[in-house]
């Protein structure tokens, strides 16, 4: 999902059909994201599987959006972004 999401916004920085490969690579990379998590609700509890699916994409967008497209991330946003990624551990952590 985040890959997908990265290249929709590599296609927001193009244009003609520059825009359109980059649109339709995305959309390629997001096909699989539905698939994928089908196969993992028959493995773990909804909870857990959308809490990883939905916060870890977060997570990921945006630390590749600092580190590729230099989006600026403030110092509240990276505390944000930490216990984000604590939640998560713990969610891991603590499945019964």
């Amino acid at each position: 999902m985040a890959g997908s999401n990265l290249l929709f916004k590599v296609a927001s920085e193009k244009e003609g059909a520059s825009w359109w490969i980059w649109f339709l690579a995305g959309n390629v990379a997001g096909f699989g994201c539905p698939v994928l998590i089908t196969y993992a609700l028959r493995e773990q509890s909804p909870h857990v599987v959308y809490a990883f699916a939905l916060g870890a994409g977060f997570v990921l967008v945006q630390l590749a959006g600092w580190w590729f497209f230099r989006s600026p991330i403030t110092g509240m946003q990276w505390g944000g972004l930490a216990l984000t990624a604590a939640g998560l551990v713990m969610l891991q952590l603590g499945r019964a």
